[in-house]
């Protein structure tokens, strides 16, 4: 199944042939006729109506087929073009590729992690990958509800931000505390673009996940 980001680079390609985007076909676009061969119909990020162009669409492809897989493995971004009227004056935003639709962002395979662990303990895994796919997809209320309580996530909200963009690549170690009572400790590998900056920074993140009393299992570290 292809993500949403590879669909755009087959789409921009096939425009970039030559092939018109209302004989391809688009989601967010129709085959009607527009005014000028360049503008195809679209709906704006505030549901405006209106049009893109397919050269704007284009100007950021890859050349090579491996400028493509690069681009994929990269972390996502939210990309927006502009949108027109009929007169192709500006009249909004349309976004073309989001980072929430990326699939590469997440490479940890939890399902084969789950096996190194008893099965009373595998809910801790699932805990990881709530909080790890809120990192990614920008969902502060599934990041906050990992944690055990609101004084701890609030503490933790550092690690969150919109000008960051996650992608976590691998387990380092799974470790069970020796002085803590059902708590792990689970290291998280990966990488972290502020796009404020354009900097990349390897991260390395130490979750501590501990099961309650009661049997529930929360997040009540980041390190």
């Amino acid at each position: 199944m292809k993500t949403k980001s590879q669909k755009l680079i087959i789409v921009g390609m096939i425009l970039a042939l030559g092939v018109g985007a209302g004989v391809y076909g688009l989601t967010a676009t129709s085959a009607d006729t527009s005014p000028s061969e360049d503008l195809v119909k679209a709906i704006g990020v505030d549901g405006i109506e209106g049009y893109i162009k397919t050269s704007d669409m284009n100007q950021d492809l890859p050349q090579t087929p491996e400028e493509a897989i690069q681009s994929m493995n990269e972390p996502k971004v939210d990309k927006y073009i502009n949108l027109y009227d009929s007169n192709e004056n500006i009249i909004g935003k349309f976004l073309l590729e989001s980072s929430e639709d990326s699939n590469t962002a997440m490479e940890i395979d939890l399902e084969l992690a789950k096996h190194t662990l008893k099965e009373s303990d595998r809910p801790a895994l699932d805990i990881l990958e709530e909080n790890l796919i809120a990192l990614v997809q920008h969902d502060r209320k599934l990041y906050r509800s990992g944690f055990v309580d609101d004084q701890l996530a609030d503490a933790m909200d550092f690690y969150y931000g919109e000008q960051f963009q996650y992608k976590f690549s691998n387990i380092e170690s799974i470790e069970k505390n020796a002085s803590i009572k059902n708590q792990l400790h689970i290291t998280v590998l990966g990488e972290r673009l502020d796009t404020t900056t354009d900097s990349v920074e390897q991260v390395r993140m130490m979750y501590a996940i501990r099961q309650s009393e009661q049997g529930d299992w929360d997040i009540y570290t980041i390190d």
